[in-house]
């Protein structure tokens, strides 16, 4: 779990400081800045891969600069395809294979991660944003968009802070009915929830924002199981061990939540 923020308000440093320091419970290893003269960039990181001071965010990659909260859990075979492409690479850690994902693949990088995330990139030579948000939103990305200023965060306390919002009294309804606020709703009108299994870019010039849905689930089944219960068995531990496999790479001690249910069992 990482903190992620960024601005295109030129916020001073206190507010800066303040609004990554309300999220370092999110990542207390390193808290980084990095200002443009079109964008204030912000992480709070906590080390899983790599853990040597390179691969700290904000992250430079050629003309790139990205802040990234997760893991891309097949990031090594992304790494070893872009390296035949002539990618080169300076660190052992996830985030600057999305770098180099996005400048191979475009938008259809988000495609190739199997992972949790929520990131952003601030692509220089095209004066543009792009991030993304995993396929279920395990990973938080809110924003904040009236024209040209853009603030977006892992939570909407950050956005909050140095800001005149108002409150959505429908929000809170649906706060009180299910328990959570849907997506993209947040508890204030001026602050949204990037929908999850989504994209989006910003343009620094004129305001633009646009967003796109990449991912969804089935609902028409199209894809539907049409084995026996055996072969869903096995086809089911297969899943498993691929998941669970694919989550065991950490630069860091790995541990197991076991409450003692069918789920975590079989994880466990």
């Amino acid at each position: 779990m990482c903190g992620i923020y960024g601005s295109t308000v030129k916020y001073n440093d206190d507010v800066i400081l303040t609004k990554l320091g309300i999220i370092n419970f999110r990542g207390p290893d390193y808290c980084g800045i990095m200002e443009t003269d079109k964008i204030i960039l912000g992480h709070n990181r906590l080390a899983i891969l790599d853990l040597d001071k390179r691969s700290n965010q904000p992250f430079t990659y050629l003309h790139l600069k990205i802040v990234f909260n997760g893991e891309v859990y097949n990031y090594n075979d992304i790494k070893a395809d872009l390296a035949k492409k002539g990618y080169s690479f300076s660190t052992t850690s996830d985030t600057e294979v999305i770098c180099a994902a996005y400048l191979a693949y475009g938008k259809e990088c988000v495609n190739l991660f199997n992972g949790m995330f929520a990131f952003v990139i601030y692509d220089e030579k095209k004066q543009q944003l792009f991030g993304a948000r995993d396929r279920l939103g395990k990973k938080p990305l809110y924003y904040s968009h009236q024209g040209k200023v853009f603030e977006f965060g892992s939570q909407s306390s950050q956005i909050k802070i140095n800001r005149n919002l108002s409150l959505d009294y429908q929000s809170i309804n649906d706060y009180l009915i299910w328990g959570y606020i849907p997506e993209p709703k947040s508890i204030w009108q001026e602050i949204k929830q990037l929908p999850a299994g989504s994209l989006f870019w910003y343009d620094l010039e004129n305001g633009n924002l646009e967003i796109e849905k990449y991912w969804d689930i089935d609902f028409e089944r199209i894809n539907q199981f049409k084995g026996d219960y055996h072969e869903a068995r096995s086809v089911l531990k297969d899943l498993l061990s691929d998941a669970v496999s694919l989550r065991m790479h950490a630069d860091v001690p790995l541990g197991v939540f076991l409450s003692g249910g069918i789920d975590s069992s079989l994880i466990a």
